[in-house]
């Protein structure tokens, strides 16, 4: 019945896009897509993190916050593009982060004044 129609179309609206996709693709189709989505939006990971971590930004009038979730059992290394400050622990991290399986750390960035 759907032969010959398309499995994914794009609608652009004034300074916005709309994507529908009327299949499951295989995982790394959508993570090839969703790529290439996040990119023509602008949206960037605020730091680059091995699969299994999670980091996740905060902007507020206290500055910004980085929160960084290790889920897996393993220790994981995250690359710091700044000298940073871990909240939770006070530890003053420069380079890489460490962190413990199923860890989690609150970074700011560390300041000369800091």
């Amino acid at each position: 019945f759907y032969a010959g129609s398309p499995a994914l179309t794009e609608h652009r609206f004034g300074s916005g896009r709309a994507y529908y996709l009327a299949t499951r693709p295989e995982p790394a189709l959508l993570e090839r897509l969703m790529g290439h989505v996040a990119e023509a939006a602008g949206v960037h990971a605020p730091l680059a993190s091995p699969e299994g971590v999670e980091v996740v930004q905060r902007r507020g009038e206290g500055g910004t916050f980085t929160f960084v979730l290790n889920h897996r059992v393993e220790e994981q290394a995250v690359t710091l593009p700044a000298p940073m400050r871990d909240l939770l622990t006070g530890a003053a991290h420069q380079g890489e982060l460490r962190l413990a399986g199923r860890g989690v750390a609150i970074l700011v960035e560390q300041s000369a004044k800091s």
